[in-house]
């Protein structure tokens, strides 16, 4: 019976090592690939955090993406320019590709597309869930590893996977190595279509101050002011009329008031 035992126990143990090592060996191609010198030259993050250069960086959810066109810009202004823009992302997200930035190099100008999830209570969609995005760089930057940690604690044990970072990246491991897209002009994703109906006119909610977030966007300012580059916070031109007033000309004063933006 003990000899059964035995035998049982052995096998478990074996098996559950040989899941470890599978997973972790997994893993290690799963980040090969994802970091590999073509996602360098054809994705948006890998470029922007381990590679870019550019004298000028934009950062912000969707309107940053679809809004600052870097071939406008660089030829206007004979700087270059990247768009780190990433739709549904949020104050959090952007901080820490900027802290992971800083650290390499110093661009002249920081722009900044601020929008109602960068300040606001939002569902979980659009507070610490989207920053799952950033699981492959757990390892990579510090600033990243916090940003996933954000999301909750829980983060901490099942980063211990090889895989786990990787779940919802093989197709993006595919396009990036094998069949480039090319979709973007640094970073810049353009939509052409054409608006044919009536712009209505919407009713402002109920301002709804989320003081995380706002702290995270001070702190934006002040590394970027820290380190010596210009910043611009902006609000582009969209397509929504609305009444009322929201309440965010509170945080639009203290940005100038304390910051001299």
């Amino acid at each position: 019976m003990f000899k059964k035992l035995n035998r049982n126990f052995t096998f478990i143990i074996v098996l559950l090592f040989s899941f470890v090592v599978l997973d972790q060996f997994t893993g290690l191609i799963l980040s090969h690939f994802y970091f590999s010198d073509a996602a360098k030259r054809n994705d948006q993050l890998v470029y922007g955090i381990f590679e870019s250069r550019d004298e000028i960086m934009t950062f912000g959810s969707s309107r940053a993406q679809h809004h600052y066109n870097p071939a406008v810009i660089t030829k206007e202004t004979g700087m270059t320019c990247f768009n780190m823009g990433y739709g549904g992302q949020n104050i959090y997200f952007h901080k820490a590709l900027l802290q992971s930035i800083l650290i390499r190099y110093q661009p002249k100008l920081i722009i900044l597309e601020l929008m109602n999830i960068d300040i606001e209570k939002t569902a979980p969609s659009h507070d610490r869930e989207k920053l799952g995005v950033l699981l492959p760089f757990y390892k990579k930057s510090r600033w990243l590893r916090e940003a996933v940690l954000f999301r909750g604690e829980s983060e901490k044990y099942k980063t211990l996977s090889g895989i786990y970072p990787f779940n919802s990246t093989i197709y993006q491991i595919y396009r990036n190595n094998w069949w480039p897209m090319n979709n973007h002009i640094n970073g810049y994703i353009p939509i052409r279509k054409v608006w044919n109906r009536e712009i209505q006119t919407t009713s402002e909610k109920a301002f709804m101050p989320d003081s995380s977030k706002i702290a995270a966007l001070f702190d934006f300012i002040r590394l970027t002011q820290d380190r010596g580059c210009k910043i611009l916070i902006a609000i582009s031109p969209h397509f929504v009329r609305k009444s009322g007033i929201s309440g965010k000309e509170q945080i639009v004063s203290a940005i100038r008031e304390n910051y001299g933006l």
